[in-house]
């Protein structure tokens, strides 16, 4: 035994060393090709001040340079501090002492079924260092206080062992230069050197960082086991892999029931997920664990090992049986807090739900009428027909079920319909089938149209579960198709306010004005369409989504007015009705911005295109300055 535990320890050294070595070549090469725009300074003070002030200023800069380089690795979303007379708090520094691990200087509540222990502060973390550790109110509903405990212990083996302090310093090497190794490449430029040495420098940096990780794991499951919490360790992860089973399974189907039915989520979303994770027996659990991992070969994913690896490794053995009856973690950990620390978790939940909830209801109710109005017959002339093809697949994006599939396969079947191709590609993909690349590739060849939206879902596919280098040539692909259809939409504003507009589909746009008209962010909406510029016989239909916003409504929660989120949601709901040879884009305006004139106007005047008429009015008391 003490031989295996030198050899480990051994292995734990090299591959620090190793890992250190690298990202620090890897860091130092980068912050020097950055600083490289900044040198004509250090030349230009060498030569109107003096040497002295040259290399002060060249050290300024360098450094300055290196900090803002930085990723950010201050928390986000919502967390509460935990009080030090909460039962969690007493076990919490009960394990530090058990681990010798230091104590954490912050023992906060979050909103993911999650734990994590956060190194942030000092000089690339490994100076001066500020740790938290971090428990998911889910994960305290969820698990029991056992299984909650053997998390802290494994979250608090990392602090013990100082994983974060080297963990997080990778990580955030690891993040800037993924951000260049999976950028266009450009000719010439900084950019381009730095993408050039990604290609070389990320494929081995990724593989020593993922098995870096997977040993941290197994030596935070050791701190585990050493506090007698092995078995509660391995009962906790099958319990959560017990409610990814579920989201898998029983729990997508009463999703969409229950989305078909209202717009409106569950009140109690997690007592809900529980309640479905406790009818998956164990060994269905591990099964779907075994099967995920063994898809999951992309190198981008693997972070953990697999759990019966786990299990070995902690002398455990693989639970017959899951208990849920007892009480949760969190009426053991928090006492009486627990109930209102629980229904404001549950409130804030159903909020954050309720906007993209509203969005996907919406969505389901259209693809439900399509989908009934849409059976397609194994021979049918018109086949190959768009517009069906269409709403036939954002059904089945949806549901998900044998029959859609089937009707897409047999429409696939036609080689004369890229539609059709395009369509059974992505629901195959969908399903995390590997065949639907070639049938992707099926519908651009037949058709170029089809080619940004098709490359784009086999870059997506390939990074979930491929290697960099296949990864790294499905971004080269999708970015080729991006620069083919540049030329289609130069001027794009230019063609907006001077060529013919269009209604969207009329259709649609009853069932959007039906949805959108009680929705308290939106203050007006036009959806309206035109023809992009012709190339070689070619050309885009572009369908333009235009939103006017309420920033400022005490009745509507500020995340749901992120232009991001917005312009995400909304896009969801518009491509329930656009074709994927036709391009979309969302545009945002808040009630305090103005909207050009022109471009109102012709908004106004396009017959059928007002989805939401404004109910304020618009550039009112307003100044607008042009740029050329």
């Amino acid at each position: 035994m003490k031989t295996s535990s030198r050899a480990t320890e051994r292995l734990s050294i090299w591959q620090r060393t190793q890992l250190t070595s690298l990202a620090l070549a890897m860091e130092s090469i980068y912050a020097l090709l950055s600083f490289i725009p900044l040198s004509p300074i250090v030349v230009l003070s060498w030569l109107f001040y003096s040497p002295k002030f040259a290399i002060g200023a060249g050290i300024l800069l360098f450094f300055g340079c290196w900090y803002l380089l930085q990723p950010s690795s201050e928390l986000s979303d919502w967390h509460e501090t935990v009080p030090d007379a909460d039962q969690l708090a007493v076990d919490v520094h009960s394990l530090c002492a058990q681990l010798n691990a230091p104590r954490p200087h912050r023992i906060v509540l979050c909103n993911e079924l999650n734990a994590f222990a956060h190194t942030s502060g000092g000089v690339l973390s490994l100076v001066g260092v500020k740790r938290t550790l971090g428990i998911g109110i889910p994960l305290l509903r969820i698990l029991n206080a056992d299984e909650v405990r053997a998390v802290i212990a494994h979250e608090l083996g990392h602090f013990s062992r100082q994983h974060g302090r080297l963990g997080h310093w990778i990580y955030r090497v690891r993040a800037k230069w993924l951000g260049y190794a999976y950028s266009e490449r450009d000719a010439e430029g900084i950019g381009g050197a730095i993408a050039a040495l990604a290609d070389r420098l990320v494929p081995p940096f990724l593989a020593r960082s993922a098995e870096w990780s997977v040993h941290c794991e197994f030596e935070a499951d050791a701190s585990a086991a050493s506090c007698v919490l092995g078995t509660a360790l391995i009962t906790g992860l099958t319990k959560l892999q017990a409610v990814d089973a579920a989201w898998k399974t029983s729990l997508a189907d009463q999703r969409l029931a229950m989305m078909l039915a209202s717009p409106l989520p569950p009140t109690d979303y997690w007592q809900w997920v529980t309640e479905a994770a406790s009818r998956i027996s164990a060994d269905a659990a591990f099964n779907a664990s075994a099967q995920a991992w063994r898809r999951s070969s992309g190198v981008h994913r693997i972070s953990h090992p697999p759990i019966h690896e786990r299990i070995e490794h902690v002398g455990s053995t693989r639970p017959t049986t899951l208990d849920w009856a007892g009480p949760c973690a969190g009426e053991v950990l928090l006492g009486n807090r627990w109930a209102l620390v629980y229904a404001s978790f549950a409130e804030r939940t159903c909020a954050r739900m309720s906007a993209s909830w509203r969005v996907d209801h919406a969505r389901l109710t259209w693809s439900q009428k399509v989908l009934a109005a849409a059976t397609v017959p194994t021979n049918d002339a018109a086949v190959g027909d768009v517009d069906r093809i269409t709403r036939l697949a954002a059904a089945d994006h949806l549901f998900r079920n044998a029959e859609t599939l089937n009707a897409l396969a047999n429409a696939a079947s036609d080689a004369n319909s890229a539609a059709a191709m395009f369509a059974y590609g992505s629901a195959l993909l969908a399903r995390d089938v590997d065949d639907g690349i070639e049938w992707l590739r099926k519908s651009y060849r037949a058709d170029r149209t089809y080619a940004l939206t098709a490359t784009e879902l086999m870059a997506s596919h390939t990074f979930e579960f491929g290697t960099f280098e296949a990864t790294l040539a499905a971004r080269s692909t999708a970015d080729a198709a991006r620069e083919w259809a540049r030329p289609f939409t130069e001027n794009f504003r230019k063609h907006l306010l001077n060529d013919q507009l269009t209604a969207g589909n009329a259709s649609f746009v009853t069932f959007a004005r039906e949805v959108l008209l009680n929705e308290k962010r939106i203050d007006a909406c036009w959806l309206v369409r035109f023809k992009s510029r012709e190339i070689n016989e070619r050309s885009f239909g572009i369908n333009v989504f235009v939103f006017r916003i309420v920033p400022d409504s005490a009745s509507v929660e500020q995340h749901a007015l992120d232009e991001d989120e917005l312009v995400d949601g909304y896009l969801s709901l518009l491509t329930a009705a656009v074709p994927p040879n036709e391009m979309t884009r969302v545009a945002v305006y808040y009630t305090t911005e103005p909207i050009d004139p022109k471009l109102l106007r012709r908004f106004e005047e396009t017959s059928g295109a007002e989805i939401v008429a404004p109910r304020a009015p618009i550039n009112v008391n307003m100044l607008k300055f042009d740029q050329g």
